[in-house]
């Protein structure tokens, strides 16, 4: 009997919701906590509103409510935020040769959730960094 290949490197297509056993984070034990998939994260930072700041807190907590847990997972919330970035900053420089305004207009709108006080910001190539910068303040979001 074979077994089926399993590729790790693929995040799961759902999001898995399990009961924590131990004190995580900002998390106890005994609460449930989603572990996003990247696709969840990218749908809930779409339907952010221009012009306002959505925290890494509020999309933690968005993710949660989506999945009906009561806590979002902060490792892989900002590991799939930042592939997304990265991702999204690769489209975005291929798309530059066209209109910049379409070019801004097909990407998802990272820079509301990226806080320039934010680890994940300093992770970030300076480029994408005063991209987030320059798009904050376009839309008036403060950058604390």
């Amino acid at each position: 009997m074979s077994k089926r290949a399993v590729n790790k490197a693929q995040p799961p297509s759902e999001p898995k919701v399990k009961v924590l056993e131990t004190n995580f984070a900002d998390m106890k034990a005994g609460q449930t906590m989603v572990v996003p998939t990247p696709e969840l994260v990218r749908s809930v930072i779409e339907a952010t509103s221009e012009g306002m700041p959505f925290s890494l807190s509020d999309l933690r907590q968005e993710l949660a409510a989506r999945a009906s847990a009561e806590v979002a997972c902060p490792v892989t919330t900002s590991i799939f935020l930042r592939k997304l970035i990265v991702t999204e900053w690769s489209k975005h420089q291929t798309l530059l040769s066209g209109d910049p305004d379409i070019s801004l207009k097909a990407m998802f709108p990272f820079w509301r959730v990226v806080d320039p006080k934010m680890p994940l910001y300093k992770k970030l190539d300076p480029a994408i960094q005063s991209f987030v910068l320059t798009q904050r303040d376009r839309e008036s979001i403060s950058q604390n």
